[in-house]
């Protein structure tokens, strides 16, 4: 576990927004050289990189900066959405590569229809950031993991698992529809259940149990509900 910054899984390369390192006052659509070397993250901002320039004029000098401000290739800098939805969650954060993933094949997800981007844009996976140490890092229903993307178009982004898709074809196709997951609310516990959710009951499966019923039960339940309801079932 990490307070504030950690380093990388590997040193990644990439260029530097030169305006970021000139308080936006010169140098825009400039590019600078530096390799990222480590992930800083504090609370309630954007995802920051410390980074080591290499070129001549700047050679060995670092600078911290938000994700905004980094591409691995000359692009225009794309809507925040599509870089990081969400600003960092605690500052106790830890670094991870999932192994099955290393250097694998993602699909950034447009998930609000932003116009002027694909539903899908393809990317390659780097890593992720786990956190915990607050109320919000620590709510099982808020909680969310950022995967670090090297996004095809240029620049890179941190997303949580709904706007990621892990591409990998020798086990599966990735899904052509979204999936339409909702979030669990509820933490499990081995030593405590109380306020366990209960199965909810849908409607195709009580009608289901409906008709498994004879049809005396049947023809009482239909009574009772014209009685009360001034309706037979539907």
């Amino acid at each position: 576990m990490s307070h504030i910054l950690s380093d990388t899984t590997s040193i990644i390369k990439c260029l530097v927004r030169a305006e970021f390192v000139q308080n936006h006052q010169r140098d825009h659509g400039k590019y600078l050289s530096a390799p990222i070397m480590g992930v800083r993250c504090q609370e309630a901002a954007s995802l920051q990189f410390q980074v080591r320039f290499d070129e001549p004029e700047c050679a060995g000098a670092m600078f911290c900066l938000p994700i905004q401000a980094l591409c691995w290739k000359p692009c225009d800098l794309p809507d925040v959405e599509l870089i990081q939805p969400w600003d960092t969650f605690s500052s106790h954060f830890c670094v991870h590569e999932f192994g099955i993933w290393k250097n694998g094949n993602a699909q950034l997800l447009n998930v609000r229809g932003i116009e002027g981007y694909p539903e899908r844009l393809d990317a390659r996976y780097l890593f992720t950031i786990d956190f915990e140490g607050n109320s919000l890092a620590n709510s099982f229903e808020q909680h969310k993991q950022l995967h670090v993307l090297q996004v095809e178009a240029g620049w890179f982004a941190a997303v949580p698992n709904n706007r990621a898709l892990s591409v990998d074809t020798a086990f599966s196709k990735p899904c052509e529809s979204l999936p339409k997951f909702e979030s669990l609310e509820y933490l499990y516990s081995a030593e405590c259940r109380i306020g366990e959710p209960k199965k909810k009951l849908d409607l195709e499966t009580f009608q289901a149990a409906l008709r498994e019923l004879p049809e005396n039960v049947l023809a009482d339940i239909d009574e009772k509900m014209k009685r009360y309801y001034g309706r037979e079932r539907r």
